[in-house]
């Protein structure tokens, strides 16, 4: 049986593995999430309830998701949204409902949703498949992942998107699917096309906040607002839910993208910080606004918050195939960026993941489709980014870019085919070191002075280190032993170590460490 890897338990991933396992193939998705998979479309317990923190609702635009999500209705796993409890708050807080479409709600929290893709299927929860030659064609034509317990694969899809992603696909031969999952971070598109696009990806703040009920308008329950610069969507999980009143409710308050690039940081570094307090009370300061409540009515009556940067949030553009498959090597890329024109309004909503997934999914179990490429045509007659407007976190109303082509990477060798192999030298460049671990220990690891003459780890302005070095072995020879250390374990991190034939260094923000080399020298040229 034809067996498959999928990376990433989102809704396109979960969705691809449940067309897969339908039709015959069998299929195993790896995912991240600690407790359940879904991606952005999962929810969190906070505050003893249910909190929607990311993906807040469904839409459809197609006949084959509406009679999934009927299908779902008639379960009771989703239900349709009442009307007349979601629009738009005007500039002085009054509400216009918007009943243009019907929205869906998982019974439960958007969990529902993802849960309901999952059942049945291999899921691994809580597994990481190491961005760093975490994927691996070997010499037989299977696919091997640097994951637990894990077995060869026939194929590999990717899921999910992003810099995992890109550097997930660094160290396999299918370079056109290494170039297309190349990700900008920015909160809108540039004016005008440009002669070489990528996937654009806006960054959003996610604030929950519980409340006492009343301290928000009971006329609505969910709502856009139309001229903040810093909040796109606020609506309370409560009353979404349908559950009973109480002394407290719980809202969720999404971010425009505009306000995310400005005020982005790193999550881990985000708990209570100084930033954290600035962003929660910009936040709660544009609902009051937009709600039309007095100016500190919401910090004061708050009852406790939680903050987080949904980093990698709504992809900006599409690119216009509703799947990437390459033949050739057996790996396919599924995702809400991926959407043709005929499905065009689906880009970056739920649905689109679904409709990607499952017509991957459809590409891949048929042999007869399977040594078909799908997607993969980058230049001026491939395929090309698209830009798509509205959602969460996008500025209404702007002018959209025109279409823009992809350019094949320069250096590619023929797609199907690994790309050459540096040249040994006796300079290497090592990746994925722990941040804790000195010029020393790395020249120890690599095997002591007789292979390596000097170490050079690379660091930020504040003198922390990078995770890179630049090193310098005693030989050629030498140099050659030390790069059979590529994947090895080094402080429960797996190491990257390559030739490198780039310029010779000339110091840069490192510290050198070796042989006739005191601290601080540069590696020799």
């Amino acid at each position: 049986m034809v067996k498959v890897a999928v990376i990433g338990g989102g809704i396109s991933g979960l969705a691809c593995a449940r067309r897969l396992q339908q039709l015959g193939t069998e299929a195993v998705v790896f995912d991240t999430g600690k407790h359940a998979p879904g991606g952005r479309c999962s929810s969190r317990q906070w505050a003893g309830r249910v909190v929607d923190h990311a993906a807040q609702y469904l839409t459809s635009t197609t006949p084959a998701f509406t009679e999934f999500l009927r299908e779902l209705e008639s379960e009771k796993i989703v239900r349709k949204w009442p009307a007349g409890r979601v629009g738009r708050l005007a500039a002085d807080g009054r509400f216009e409902a918007d009943d243009s479409v019907e929205r869906y709600v998982g019974v439960d929290g958007m969990g529902a949703f993802a849960a309901s893709l999952a059942r049945g299927l291999d899921v691994r929860q809580d597994v990481w498949v190491s961005p760093n030659g975490g994927i691996r064609r070997e010499a037989d034509g299977r696919w091997s992942l640097k994951a637990p317990s894990s077995p060869r694969f026939d194929h590999v899809v990717v899921a999910h998107n992003g810099k995992c992603a890109f550097r997930l696909t660094s160290s396999q031969p299918a370079v056109h699917v290494h170039t297309l999952l190349r990700a900008d971070f920015k909160a809108q598109l540039p004016a005008s096309a440009k002669d070489d696009a990528r996937m654009t990806l806006n960054s959003i703040y996610s604030l929950a906040v519980e409340l006492p009920s009343g301290a928000m308008p009971a006329t609505f329950d969910g709502a856009f607002t139309v001229d903040s610069p810093t909040l796109r969507w606020l609506c309370s999980n409560d009353r979404k839910l349908g559950a009973a009143p109480g002394p407290t409710e719980v809202w969720t308050l999404l971010s425009t993208g505009a306000f995310g690039s400005k005020h982005k940081t790193a999550q881990e570094y985000l708990a209570g910080s100084e930033k954290e307090a600035e962003v929660v009370a910009l936040m709660l300061g544009a609902a009051e606004e937009a709600a039309g409540l007095e100016a500190g009515a919401l910090a004061r009556s708050a009852v406790r918050t939680r903050l987080q940067l949904w980093g990698a949030a709504q992809p900006l553009n599409r690119w216009s195939a509703p799947f990437v498959w390459d033949a050739t090597n057996g790996i396919g890329v599924c995702g809400d960026w991926l959407q043709p024109d005929a499905t065009a309004a689906a880009a970056s909503t739920l649905e689109g993941a679904w409709l990607s997934g499952t017509a991957l999914g459809d590409h891949v179990a048929a042999a007869e489709t399977r040594g078909r490429d799908v997607g993969v045509a980058l230049g001026a007659d491939g395929g090309r980014f698209v830009a798509v407007g509205g959602g969460f976190g996008s500025a209404p109303g702007r002018e959209l870019p025109p279409p823009s082509a992809v350019r094949p990477p320069r250096s590619a060798s023929p797609r199907g085919e690994a790309p050459a192999a540096a040249a040994p030298s006796e300079r290497l460049f090592v990746r994925n070191l722990p941040y804790s671990i000195t010029e020393d220990d790395l020249q120890t690891h690599l095997g002591g002075d007789a292979i390596i003459a000097s170490v050079q780890l690379l660091r930020d302005d504040q003198g922390r280190s990078r995770g890179l070095a630049r090193v310098r072995a005693a030989s050629v020879d030498a140099a050659a032993a030390a790069v059979k250390l590529d994947g090895a374990d080094c402080g429960g991190r797996s190491i990257k170590v390559a030739y490198d034939n780039g310029p010779p260094a000339r110091g840069g923000r490192g510290r050198g460490r070796g042989r006739g080399a005191g601290r601080g020298a540069a590696l020799a040229k």
